[in-house]
């Protein structure tokens, strides 16, 4: 998962891929390939073949559920992307 790469610097200005919320909530891709069909995993909006989940509605579903799921998560504070999209 993710070696030294920067959680902090999403790949798309669309939202995570879901590889990122993967690797940002320390699970497998076929831990959020399965919440996504089960409806669990947070918001998503698939343009063309990939599936991004919103700055804004990731963090916010993050809030609600990160203490179910007992995430400890060195990045638990939202990024600027996240914040913005809560002011628009």
């Amino acid at each position: 998962m993710g070696a030294g790469r920067n959680l902090d610097e999403p790949v798309s200005d669309f939202g995570y891929t879901a590889k990122e919320v993967a690797d940002r909530l320390k699970r497998k891709d076929k831990t959020i390939y399965r919440w996504r069909k089960t409806g669990f995993g947070p918001p998503f909006v698939k343009i063309g073949k990939t599936y991004y989940y919103p700055f804004f509605e990731y963090w916010e579903w993050f809030k609600r559920t990160s203490s179910k799921l007992e995430i400890i998560s060195p990045s638990s504070q939202p990024p600027a992307e996240a914040i913005q999209g809560a002011a628009e």
